[in-house]
């Protein structure tokens, strides 16, 4: 038995090395190159906020989002309150009042998924982006990540950082945050991308509802969501001036909540895709990128 797991893992350690150089010589191929287009036009956009008990952490959200480089008559701000117990209602209703292009939404807790997918049911926009309770957007955000949209693009995400880290767990998560980006800009360009960040993605919201919108039974709907787009064979983009800074956990047993929620989450919907592996009709991603987080769980 132990000979047997000695001859897992070292085929677990030889297949990372060789996706590892494989991507290192993509870097090498593709040099970096910052978003081609400036916009001449403004397509409306819906930005859903799911909030459940925030607070404490609204306002800075709502404020990045208020002071977007973007035409305000081209934002909808849906805040959808679900089901919160403490006075996030009212914390809400008194800063978007006044402000036309933003909006508090109740309903009963069901989840972020549920959040979510009301948002996307009221959605007037083109395109439909989400943002978290406790995450913020850059000014410029937006706007570079529309400007990564053409007709074959189905969703773009963002560049994802940490939030003034404090603690040395949150400077670690920095660090691999600043990591997951470059990775993120690399399978982006093979088409291997299948995490649309719930902080900040954007994604079309015909092609988002025809897909039957977020699952709200899903620990991690947002890489689900991503999973589903390669399905069905829409590009995910991503976007390195799409910046959002999101607040990370700040102690070991938040950390370890938040992975392990994601590893859970993670693991099930590779279960749930498995179709996908090996499957030349989804090219890099079914062949190569499948198998990496294969071995990337098998590893963990």
């Amino acid at each position: 038995m132990n000979a047997l797991i000695k001859v897992l893992l070292w085929a677990s350690y030889a297949v990372s090395l060789y996706f590892a150089i494989f991507l290192f010589l993509q870097l090498l191929k593709n040099k970096y190159r910052p978003a081609k287009k400036k916009l001449t036009s403004f397509p409306h956009v819906t930005i859903t906020v799911p909030a459940y008990n925030e607070s404490k952490t609204i306002l800075p959200t709502l404020e990045s989002l208020n002071n977007l480089r973007y035409p305000k008559d081209k934002i909808q701000v849906l805040i959808v309150d679900d089901g919160s117990t403490d006075n996030t209602p009212e914390v809400v209703r008194a800063y978007v009042k006044n402000k036309a292009h933003m909006r508090l939404v109740k309903k009963k807790n069901g989840g972020k998924g549920s959040a979510l997918n009301k948002g996307l049911k009221m959605a007037k926009g083109e395109y439909f982006s989400c943002l978290d309770a406790d995450s913020e957007m850059a000014p410029d955000a937006l706007a570079n990540m529309m400007s990564v949209f053409d007709k074959d693009v189905a969703i773009v995400t963002p560049a994802m950082r940490v939030k003034e880290p404090k603690t040395f767990i949150q400077r670690m998560q920095r660090v691999e945050y600043i990591i997951q980006v470059l990775l993120a800009r690399l399978i982006s360009r093979l088409d291997c991308q299948y995490v649309a960040p719930g902080p900040g993605s954007v994604y079309r919201t015909g092609v988002l509802r025809k897909l039957g919108g977020f699952d709200e039974n899903n620990l991690t709907e947002d890489q689900e969501i991503g999973y589903r787009h390669q399905l069905h064979h829409y590009r995910i983009r991503h976007c390195n001036e799409g910046l959002v800074f999101t607040k990370s956990p700040a102690t070991v047993k938040e950390f370890y909540k938040q992975r392990n929620r994601w590893y859970k989450g993670g693991f099930a919907n590779l279960v749930q895709y498995r179709k996908l592996m090996f499957n030349k009709e989804y090219g890099d991603f079914g062949v190569m990128q499948m198998m990496m987080n294969v071995v990337r769980y098998a590893l963990c």
